[in-house]
């Protein structure tokens, strides 16, 4: 059975490649070798000791390459295509250099017909090309990796585990790199992908737009993500019509990429356990909703649409009871934004969840997501922790788990 959600490894038994027959000196004497390792690098996963997992990954599949080169017979190429393939898919995350020569052993056995129970060639393939992109995001294998997960949707692929991490994982690094527009060939495909699984992963879905959304928003030069001045974009303002209608496109495509993405998730119950993923999901909703407001970007319905042939509403984010009105608030002052932050940034969102107490005054304040939280978050919660309100006649459920949010954007330097 193909794993389909997003784990950290994905361990594979040895199972009948370890099958020889019995009294076979050679293969104990091997096995004895490597047997201990390989036990090693299933407690060191089962621990959650990714470091151990990597060292003693590594140590099983060379101690068994090194049987194999002394006697053939003694450890078969079933083995060894595995053990390969789990050294290789452990390291990839942490120390892609270190998965490439595991990777490209499991793919030339793969290539032979060996350890194709778990993972496709096409997919040994792709783990080939991960390691090599994470080593060098800025190298040549970049344009191999694109290829590889192009072929891979090309043919049908679903987003596997080993192709989302990999999609993912190197979106990310690539969007850091400046290099937007492959970010958008990775990442479309990957995200519809994801959607269409029969339990769709939200959490996997958020990541993936979110980097999609970020590489939009920069390649029509809304806005750059970065403290590069020298990459700040123009606004509207200065813009000639073509960019105005391809920035219009952007933001409304935006506006319901996020929708889509927030439609994925369960309402919250309360802000003190609010799902992180969905927070960013709104905070990049109100970031985009700024820009579009700005650049007068009108008749976007982000609440309801049509999406793989079926109606989606996007949910309240809190479950809360409460036909009383908004509390009314005697004390709201405003966040003072960094300038200097807010002039290189261009923008920020912060989302904030609080409760009232009895008097009216805020308690449990916390920032649930921002971008960039680091520049804006700090000042929005000294704001709001001074908050006070008249919550005279309103129940405890409309005191608790209130959500407020912050935008701030400059449309033209």
């Amino acid at each position: 059975m193909r794993k389909f959600l997003l784990a950290a490894t994905a361990v594979i038994g040895l199972g009948g490649a370890m099958a020889v027959m019995p009294g076979n000196a050679a293969w104990a004497q091997s096995y004895s070798s490597y047997g201990q390792a390989y036990k090693a690098f299933n407690e060191s996963l089962g621990e959650g000791d990714r470091e151990g997992a990597i060292s003693a990954g590594k140590q099983a599949w060379q101690m068994a390459e090194a049987a194999h080169s002394d006697d053939p017979a003694s450890v078969n190429k079933e083995t060894l295509a595995v053990l390969a393939q789990n050294y290789a898919f452990v390291a990839l995350w942490d120390k892609p250099r270190d998965a490439i020569n595991p990777a490209e052993r499991a793919l030339a056995l793969g290539r032979e017909g060996y350890g194709l129970a778990s993972f496709s060639l096409e997919e040994l393939e792709i783990m080939v090309a991960t390691a090599k992109v994470l080593d060098d995001p800025d190298g040549p294998d970049r344009r191999a990796f694109i290829d590889a997960m192009n072929a891979w949707w090309a043919s049908g692929g679903e987003a596997t585990s080993l192709v989302a991490s990999a999609g993912m994982k190197a979106a990310g690094i690539i969007l850091e790199r400046g290099a937007y527009g492959d970010v958008l060939q990775i990442t479309k495909p990957l995200g519809e992908a994801l959607s269409r699984l029969p339990n769709p992963p939200a959490q996997d879905i958020a990541n993936t737009n979110i980097i999609r959304v970020a590489a939009m928003m920069t390649n029509s030069e809304i806005f750059r993500p970065t403290m590069q001045r020298s990459a700040r974009g123009q606004s509207l303002e200065g813009a000639t019509e073509p960019n105005k209608l391809r920035r219009r496109r952007t933001l409304a495509e935006a506006t319901q990429l996020l929708a889509i993405t927030r439609s994925f998730f369960d309402t919250q119950e309360s802000i003190d356990d609010f799902d992180p993923t969905l927070a960013q999901v709104m905070a990049w909703q109100q970031l985009v909703r700024a820009y579009a407001n700005t650049n007068t970007v009108t008749d976007i319905d982000d609440y309801e649409f049509e999406w793989n042939g079926t109606r989606r509403t996007v949910k309240p984010a809190l479950t809360k009871t409460c036909f009383a009105p908004e509390p009314r608030y005697t004390k709201r002052p405003s966040p003072d934004y960094p300038i200097s932050a807010a002039y290189n940034e261009r923008g920020g969102s912060i989302i904030v969840g609080y409760h009232l107490d009895e008097n009216g005054k805020v308690y449990g304040a916390k920032v649930l997501a921002g971008v960039p939280e680091e520049r804006f978050g700090r000042n929005t919660l000294r704001a709001v922790e001074k908050w006070e309100a008249d919550v005279e006649g309103l129940s405890e459920a409309c005191r608790m788990n209130n959500i407020t949010q912050f935008t701030f954007s400059i449309s033209m330097f």
